[in-house]
């Protein structure tokens, strides 16, 4: 069920990554872009072949688990083909009049970045926090550590650790010349 209700998200976003485009391009006020000519085939278009791609394609689904790389680029594929597929269908129905060459472009920039951003941002949301730990002052935590060689400046830093540190590092080993444990 829950994959599901990510469709109806992805449209709307899509969606409004198209009204934005129009805007942006035109640099008109919104209720002048909705009343332009072949707009609202443009956007019935786009919502189609974006209901298509996102239902065929699976990208919708993914975003339960993780959002990775690869997801990613599934995603910058699947956007290109809606684009490219809404700008077909209305070139077939009317020769896309009434829309301009640069809608699709300003479109699908939009539009990744609409979704990257929802998906990169559930998957920060649905990360685990992990709270610091807090040190007990009765009980340090003592850090081992491992020296290869012991001259000068090994010799220089353990005496500067054990200073720093209030004695939380112990030396546990340290290897000579040779590469063997003292």
């Amino acid at each position: 069920m829950w994959k599901h209700i990510h469709i109806p998200t992805d449209l709307a976003l899509i969606g409004l990554a198209t009204l934005l485009a129009f805007v942006l391009r035109d640099k008109m006020p919104l209720s002048l872009v909705i009343v332009r000519p072949g707009f609202e085939l443009y956007v019935f278009a786009t919502l189609i072949a974006s209901f298509v791609c996102f239902s065929v394609s699976g990208a919708s689904n993914r975003i339960w688990r993780y959002f990775s790389f690869v997801d990613g680029l599934r995603l910058i594929l699947v956007v290109g083909l809606v684009v490219l597929l809404a700008w077909s269908m209305t070139f077939i129905l009317n020769r896309a009049e009434g829309i301009p060459r640069s809608v699709p472009l300003i479109q699908w920039g939009l539009a990744e970045l609409f979704l990257l951003a929802e998906r990169s941002g559930i998957r920060c949301a649905s990360a685990p926090h992990t709270v610091p730990e807090t040190v007990d002052p009765d009980h340090p935590t003592v850090q081992g550590e491992l020296f290869n060689g012991m001259d000068d400046i090994a010799a220089l830093s353990i005496r500067c650790a054990k200073q720093v540190s209030d004695n939380s590092i112990a030396v546990v080993s340290m290897l000579n010349k040779d590469q063997k444990l003292t």
